[in-house]
């Protein structure tokens, strides 16, 4: 399984590498049983290929060793396509039967319904050069009053195994979380459940990754509120978020969104 991603290290940080060759991999496994599989190593990611144990042989090769392979075997190579592909009805099908996948590796008597907090690590060699430098200044704080007062949990996602971010994200039904790989976690969510994304007005990004967490959450049938934050380090009021947070678990219907908040 090779990629036509020419920046390869973007693979080992989560979103590209769940948009841009997990869920590929993941599928053709399901579809394609009992086969022999050699993949890249995705440095921090690499531990997802463990779930598809059960589908697959897996073999995990450096870029060079892959390269070297598929020349020598190009029959049998699989190029999966970098593009992020969110719109229209084969990216919702495909999205959904990932999620259908991934969750029947944790049991019911596992799951436990609560909403999330993403917490943002700072470890620079999580993520693709410069995005580590954004940050909620408040963050603990923020965490803290939502967790005292909403019930909503803080997670660290880059502490958690995937089996379990996959354990929590089945039956979260609120996802709270700054712009950032750690949002891609929404894969795994119950259709209905709502997504809140804290965007930092200064974030530069381009093409479709401007709205890669809305489009995906569209394709689930997730529901999606952008909050946004004046720039990429600065605080956030823990009492907004909990107007936010209180509005989407009060509404029934889709009443327009409290001050700060848009859909």
């Amino acid at each position: 399984m090779v990629t036509d991603e020419p920046q390869i290290d973007l693979l080992k940080h989560y979103s590209h590498f769940m948009m841009q060759y997990f869920i590929d991999i993941a599928l053709w496994c399901h579809n394609n049983r009992n086969h022999h599989v050699v993949v890249l190593d995705c440095g921090p990611c690499t531990p997802w290929f463990d779930i598809l144990a059960s589908v697959a042989t897996i073999t995990i090769l450096s870029p060079s060793q892959l390269n070297e392979l598929a020349d020598r075997f190009a029959h049998n190579v699989r190029v999966i396509d970098s593009g992020l592909g969110l719109a229209g009805a084969s990216a919702g099908r495909r999205l959904r039967r990932f999620r259908r996948i991934m969750t029947k590796q944790v049991s019911d008597n596992a799951r436990h319904t609560t909403d999330v907090f993403a917490l943002r690590t700072t470890d620079q060699t999580r993520y693709q050069p410069d995005s580590w430098m954004r940050h909620i200044k408040n963050e603990s704080s923020v965490a803290r009053f939502l967790s005292q007062y909403l019930s909503v949990k803080p997670v660290e996602f880059f502490d958690a195994s995937p089996r379990e971010a996959i354990t929590i994200m089945s039956s979260c039904r609120l996802f709270v979380g700054q712009r950032g790989a750690a949002l891609m976690n929404l894969l795994f969510m119950p259709p209905g459940s709502t997504v809140v994304e804290i965007y930092p007005r200064d974030f530069q990004t381009s093409g479709a990754r401007v709205e890669m967490y809305r489009r995906a959450c569209q394709a689930l049938g997730l529901r999606f509120v952008r909050v946004y934050q004046r720039s990429k380090f600065s605080k956030v009021s823990p009492l907004r978020l909990a107007v936010v947070v209180l509005w989407i678990r009060l509404s029934r219907k889709r009443p327009t969104p409290p001050a700060g908040a848009r859909e």
